[in-house]
């Protein structure tokens, strides 16, 4: 252990943002970072998984004398690297695992602990992708004492977001149900926070394992239009996939967690009285009158041609979108709405300056359906809407759809990313807002002549900047991050 900790301290695991792009256009540009001394990066990856393989099997009583030193040294490279490294995450959570029993009789290790966990559970909302994964278990497997200390309602964010990310992810379900049961058996009082956690565990039980394990064999043996064919070899006497053993293992886990928390697992069903809009659309509810947009003569396969109500058709398309456990549902009803999406655009192409009441009903909910698919977890997803959002907020640029009066789909995309960009809970649709809006300026300035801009529209640069400023003077720290993002990307 000396030896390791003495080369963690020598490392240099600084990154850099670059932009990757895919060859397909502008829109397939995506940031990511990369380490600016690979070497070094490969070095601690390794050791990363020596210490998990190391002290998983050997070493346990021996390890309690190092857990001082390891988790300070830990906790020292996470200020030093801006917490950017998800594999100090994952040294940490196995320190706390190996020896849980024995951190809670540790006070110095406690107080090592109490101030960084604190902290993480701050930042946890600020991050995505590996480094969110490798950040929640680490907040996750806090000994029940330090849960004590920094109060069990600071721990409810992360432990939704696991939950969320657990329908595309099972391993991180599985450990957040495990922390829920550890606190519901331990002296921690959770009795005000299941009203807040238990409907996040309602969709696991309306998911069907065989029905996903099959819709991922059959994605994966016919080449679709936005993903690889996989190349797999079953063995003859193969059982089911671990993918449906693991999805049903996990709803036999939130069935008996729900069965020991008795009465208490009645706020499993959540409360349809809040009114929000997610329960809403959750329920299907049309939102314009039938004849809003409809689509004439499509041709089928077996039934000539028929009219399509898409007013009718639209909420339960994204509903099954966003929210379907179903994966060959759900990516057929990505690749539906990006059609319907397209099909309206385009129709309201003669006059889109001005649209009705009943369509503007319409985009209001579609455009934060959006938003959300554009940074799904599920890639398919996040292929099909990402690049489409930013193609929408430049098509809406344009100074022809900008008016005094009356409603607009600028002013209503507009107002979708702008409360993307104050997300509380989820860091990638901040970021993602962020660089939408920040496109909006740039294509505003663009497309438009010096008269255009001096022009007084209810839409303009000027607008578009009051917009930034009041988000930088929000009392909520998340909708000032992210007004400061957009700042950044302006400069990008």
């Amino acid at each position: 252990m000396r030896c390791i900790l003495k080369r963690l301290e020598q490392l240099d695991l600084r990154v850099r943002e670059v932009e990757n792009s895919n060859g397909e256009g502008e829109d397939d540009q995506e940031t990511i970072v990369k380490p600016m001394f690979p070497k070094d990066y490969t070095i601690f990856l390794n050791l990363v998984t020596f210490c998990e393989k190391l002290l998983s099997k050997r070493g346990v009583k021996e390890f309690e004398s190092w857990l001082n030193p390891t988790i300070r040294c830990l906790i020292q490279m996470d200020r030093k690297f801006d917490g950017g490294v998800s594999g100090v995450y994952k040294l940490i959570e196995l320190s706390l695992r190996i020896r849980s029993k024995i951190v809670e009789k540790r006070n110095d290790v406690l107080d090592l602990l109490a101030p960084f966990m604190a902290t993480l559970l701050k930042r946890v909302t600020q991050l995505k992708d590996e480094l969110l994964l490798s950040a929640l278990q680490c907040v996750l497997a806090s000994p029940d004492e330090l849960v004590r200390r920094i109060g069990v309602s600071a721990f409810v964010p992360a432990l939704k977001q696991s939950f969320r990310l657990g329908l595309r992810h099972n391993p991180i379900a599985s450990f957040g149900l495990r922390t829920l049961e550890r606190w519901s058996e331990s002296q921690i009082n959770v009795d005000s926070v299941l009203p807040i956690l238990l409907p996040s565990l309602e969709p696991f039980l309306s998911l069907n394992a065989a029905a996903a394990a099959e819709s991922e064999e059959s994605l994966e043996a016919e080449p679709q239009n936005f993903t690889k064919k996989r190349k797999t070899q079953k063995k003859p006497n193969e059982k089911k996939s671990s993918k449906t053993e693991d999805l049903h293992d996990l709803q036999v886990h939130v069935l008996r967690l729900l069965g020991r928390l008795g009465g208490r697992n009645r706020f499993v069903t959540g409360s349809l009285e809040e009114g929000s809009q997610h329960d809403a659309l959750k329920l299907g509810l049309r939102w314009a009158s039938p004849e809003t947009i409809t689509m004439r003569s499509v041709p089928m396969s077996k039934m000539g041609t028929m009219n399509l109500v898409l007013g009718d058709l639209l909420p339960r398309v994204l509903r099954l979108a966003t929210d379907s456990g179903h994966r060959q549902t759900k990516v057929a009803a990505c690749e539906l709405l990006h059609s319907m999406t397209i099909y309206i655009v385009g129709s309201d192409n003669r006059d889109a300056s001005m649209i009705s009441d009943q369509k503007g009903k319409l985009f209001e909910h579609l455009f934060p359906g959006l938003v959300r698919l554009a940074t799904d977890v599920e890639p398919v997803t996040k292929k099909l809407f990402a690049p489409l959002v930013l193609q929408l907020v430049r098509w809406y640029s344009r100074p022809l759809t900008i008016t005094i009066q009356g409603t607009t789909p600028t002013l209503l995309l507009l107002n979708a990313i702008t409360d993307g960009v104050g997300n509380s809970s989820d860091g990638a649709i901040r970021d993602y807002c962020a660089k939408a809006l920040a496109e909006f300026f740039k294509w505003s300035l663009k497309q438009s002549t010096q008269k255009q801009i001096r022009i007084s529209h209810a839409v303009t640069v000027g607008s578009l900047l009051r917009r930034i400023y009041s988000l930088l003077r929000d009392p909520s720290p998340f909708k000032r991050y992210g007004a400061a993002a957009t700042i950044g990307h302006l400069y990008v």
